[in-house]
């Protein structure tokens, strides 16, 4: 990972949590940043129908249980954090394993 810029299994995630956004019924993880989080490239695939189909449903389709813990990940994050900031909790240490990233915010 480069120091200012996300790392490739950041892009990723952002990737598999906006192709959920926009495409998968039901939605259970509205992320209206995904799309912006992600590479140039992966923002083409995701948006373009003939690519998404070649990469997501074609290259990647062994991949898909991956994609849908991405995004039942990130509803329960969302789901834990929410009440801990309304409870008036400001710091949060958060580690992402299988990305291997902390973060302290």
């Amino acid at each position: 990972m480069n120091k200012g810029r996300s790392s490739r299994a950041a892009a990723l995630a952002a990737a598999a949590r906006a192709r959920h956004c926009l495409y998968e019924s039901p939605v259970i993880f509205q992320d209206p940043f995904a799309l912006k989080f992600t590479s140039l490239t992966l923002r083409r695939i995701v948006v373009t129908k003939p690519l998404r189909w070649l990469v997501f449903d074609r290259l990647l389709r062994a991949l898909r249980p991956v994609g849908a813990q991405i995004v039942a990940r990130s509803r329960y994050a969302e789901d834990v954090l929410e009440p801990a900031i309304a409870a008036g909790v400001r710091t949060v240490r958060h580690r992402r394993r299988g990305i291997g990233a902390s973060i302290l915010r």
